[in-house]
């Protein structure tokens, strides 16, 4: 590979992609693609074969780096089988060697917590909308002033 070194790049998304179907094939391996026979681990396999087979023929980085996707895809489910986020630890490598801002706070909650505490935060705006109908704006306490302003 050292002669194709200095004119090489990699670019696209393909990795990923290889990625998300085997992390896909791992969490359900017996899923039929296509409404056809075919299950999805066979799908994997098949673009597994494919890529380790090409990498003589052409772009040899571009196929490691897939099986580098499908391989991290599998890790991935894998360890979340043990609690393991891999995609925050990766995050928080990235950002250790990154000049990016990573002050920010992510929001680390599931889909149900998510959509309960929306739906809390929407009843109470939805309780001071209907004392503001009743007895006007000048009613509210300061409490709820600052959440209603807060969800603008």
């Amino acid at each position: 590979f050292l002669d194709l070194k200095l004119n090489s790049i990699a670019i696209g998304a393909s990795a990923s992609v290889l990625s998300i179907l085997f992390a896909s094939a791992t969490i359900a391996p017996n899923t039929h693609v296509y409404h056809s026979s075919i299950k999805l681990k066979y799908v994997a396999i098949l673009y597994m074969i494919i890529d380790i087979m090409s990498i003589p023929e052409q772009n040899a980085g571009g196929h490691i780096a897939h099986l580098g996707g499908a391989l991290y895809g599998y890790i991935y489910i894998y360890m979340l089988n043990f609690n393991i986020n891999l995609g925050y630890i990766t995050e928080q490598f990235i950002s250790i060697f990154s000049n990016q801002n990573t002050s920010y706070q992510k929001r680390y909650e599931s889909d149900y917590e998510y959509n309960a505490r929306k739906k809390k935060e929407e009843k109470k705006i939805n309780l001071i909308l209907e004392k503001i109908t009743k007895s006007g704006y000048d009613s509210l306490s300061e409490d709820e002033k600052e959440i209603l302003f807060k969800q603008n």
